[in-house]
């Protein structure tokens, strides 16, 4: 009969098993005497309240009671209940120990095992899913004939899934009594319990800077114990069944760890234990310094020793700190030269791993813009009124874009800043507004405005509007082109070093003044004479430095000799030759830092980005030096060394 009929009667006729894993059976044997409580021999257990005692049954006898280990959750094989006698007659009932249900049992013949038909015997499940009845085929209390001689009862119980492996389910009992009206006497009584078998895991400690887990439990004796989910050689449990083993290379977090428990090379058991090396998660808070020109801080904690990481909205790291002892962290981030809010995200690593990732806004506030002048206006020479918005509390500075001298500086307040400039002079200018705003954030904003010349006999204070101070100037065959303001008709030259006048012009009547002067392609410091109608001189200076447009620039390389060459010199003259940066300053050197140090050549490369330069050599082997130093065309510096075999033939 299984568990599935539900009649009043409902015969336990067998069933397909559904086993919840594929945990192979244990066997074992448990009999009197050898784990199993049996009732004495010769001890008469009481009778069913108002029944009598049959004379003839003077004795209980105990049964061999074979019951195969089950791990958690799994249906056993068959137990079986075989009574010692050749043949006594009763009503059979059987109870399955605590924490299992009877799965399927079945009444067999003892000489041939067969299973005893139902117009024979028949097997009624009880209710309560533990306990059941074998009577004949006429009622519940007609009798069967039980022994050596004639049938014995095999059951098949299912274990509790929440049982623990390796542990002993007590309460088993298997009995024939007489029917009631025969006596109701004992016939047979045997007790037994049903070992669960398995493996049990259990985690006694924790490292989480080595990664590592000591696990411990029990298993069959001298079972083999593995696992898989972290690193662990094999161990074989005691005889008592336990068995520990440390388990490495585990991940920061959550470790599922499955527990194998193998005899002779069968899977027998099988558990997870959770491994959890929980770290400090990284905690972060944005401060901006009361200083504006500090950067803004980001501070927090981590687990002690992990490296703690920033990055930008694409997981670009920005800087990178190691968490003191007690976890706090801080670093310093760049400010982004825009504003608005800005996200960054946060990590700890410990040994390489990841572990925790969040995100902070840093909130830089508002850019600077200018709302006045609007792009392209126009204005009378002298200060020009400008406004904006921009970060409250932050500092506006205007200047002529690529010279350094301030014309006039604010305050944003309720996010908005205005100022005159100092007086712009005739012509066009791009004017250039930052804000130091909080966190050393710059961000910038350009304006570009025209001021208009002013009528005849204008005086306009003596500039150089181009080439501005400072500056470098790509100028076609060396023509440079001179403009500014002034008095009219002030005189303006403009003097090179070796007294040279590049221009000497006039300032026009609408207070501007322009000239074309040649210049050779170098950096100049030149000064300028400025003499208005009835006045003195005033003398200044500048430097400018003119390139050549069509200045070759190739990489630095000497072509001749070669690195470790022979070269042949009867008279020890050595012709180097390579390539360079037009301009720049190429100079060859023996024994650099030594007592012999001498310049062996140098020169400068020319427009075509070659060179040459011829040097005077005894006849040895030479380690020298070069170094080729980039003039106003630019290039990339270079310096080294090579060495040279010079021969007299």
């Amino acid at each position: 009969m299984t568990r599935h009929q539900r009649s009043a009667t409902r015969p336990l006729t067998g069933r397909r098993l559904a086993h919840a894993s594929a945990i192979g059976l244990i066997a074992a044997s448990l009999v009197a005497g050898a784990g199993v409580v049996a009732a004495p021999a010769g001890a008469a257990e009481p009778a069913p309240a108002g029944s009598a005692v049959d004379a003839a049954a003077t004795s209980i006898v105990g049964a061999d009671v074979r019951v195969p280990g089950t791990a958690p959750g799994a249906v056993s094989d068959w137990i079986t209940a075989r009574f010692y006698a050749t043949d006594i007659v009763g009503v059979g009932r059987f109870l399955a120990p605590e924490n299992t249900t009877v799965e399927t049992a079945e009444m067999r013949y003892s000489r041939n095992d067969v299973v005893v038909p139902a117009d024979v015997a028949r097997v009624v499940l009880d209710d309560d899913g533990r306990s059941l009845a074998v009577t004949g085929p006429t009622g519940s209390e007609s009798e069967v004939h039980w022994g050596t001689g004639a049938a014995y009862l095999a059951v098949k119980v299912r274990v509790g899934a929440s049982v623990p492996a390796q542990t002993t389910l007590d309460g088993g009992r298997v009995e024939v009594r007489r029917a009631v009206a025969s006596g109701g006497a004992y016939q047979g009584v045997q007790t037994f319990s049903v070992p669960v078998a398995g493996v049990v895991a259990q985690v006694d400690s924790v490292d989480v800077a080595t990664r590592t887990a000591r696990l411990s439990g029990r298993a069959a004796a001298h079972a083999a114990v593995s696992i898989s989910g972290a690193d662990a050689a094999p161990v074989t449990a005691g005889a008592d069944g336990r068995w520990q083993l440390d388990a490495t290379g585990l991940s920061l977090g959550a470790n599922t760890i499955r527990v194998a428990q193998r005899q002779d090379g069968l899977l027998t058991g099988e558990t997870t234990v959770e491994v959890d090396l929980s770290v400090p998660p990284v905690t972060a808070d944005v401060v901006f310094p009361a200083d504006r020109g500090e950067r803004a801080l980001i501070v927090g904690s981590a687990s002690p020793g992990a490296d703690v990481v920033v990055a930008d909205r694409d997981g670009t790291e920005i800087e990178r700190t190691v968490a003191q002892s007690t976890g706090a962290w801080g670093v310093r981030v760049p400010a982004p030269g825009a504003g608005g809010d800005h996200l960054v995200r946060i990590r700890q690593e410990i040994d390489g791993q990841a572990s925790g990732d969040i995100e902070r806004t840093i909130a830089y506030g508002e850019a600077v813009s200018v709302g006045s002048p609007t792009e392209g206006a126009t204005h009378s020479p002298g200060p020009l009124p400008m406004s904006g918005r921009g970060e409250d509390g932050a500092e506006v500075v205007v200047r002529e874009r690529g010279l350094p001298s301030v014309l006039g500086t604010a305050d944003v307040v309720s996010g908005t800043w205005a100022l005159d400039t100092s007086d712009l002079v005739a012509g066009a200018h791009v004017l250039e507004v930052s804000q130091t705003g909080r966190g050393a954030n710059t961000t910038v904003a350009t304006v570009s405005v025209t001021v208009e010349a002013g009528g005849p006999g204008t005086t306009l204070p003596f500039t150089i509007a181009a080439p501005q101070n400072g500056s470098t100037v790509s100028a076609p065959f060396g023509r440079v082109a001179f403009s500014g303001t002034g008095a009219a008709g002030a005189q303006v030259v403009v003097r090179a070093g070796n007294g040279r006048d590049v221009i000497d012009t006039t300032v026009g009547a609408d207070g501007t003044w322009h000239s074309l002067g040649l210049l050779g392609f170098m950096t100049y410091q030149l000064t300028t004479i400025y003499t208005a109608p009835g006045a003195s001189p005033v003398v200044g200076d500048f430097s400018v430095t003119v390139v050549d447009p069509t200045s070759t620039i190739y990489p630095f390389s000497i072509l001749s000799p070669a690195p470790g060459a022979t070269v042949v010199a009867p008279n020890g003259q050595v012709t180097f030759i390579g390539i360079g940066a037009a301009g720049a300053h190429v100079q060859i050197v023996n024994d650099p830092g030594g007592p012999f140090e001498r310049v062996v050549a140098q020169t400068t490369v020319r427009n075509d980005g070659t060179w040459a330069a011829v040097g005077f050599l005894s006849h040895q082997l030479y380690t020298l030096s070069y170094s080729h130093e980039p003039g106003p065309a630019g290039g990339v510096p270079a310096h080294g060394f090579f060495s040279v075999n010079v021969v007299a033939g």
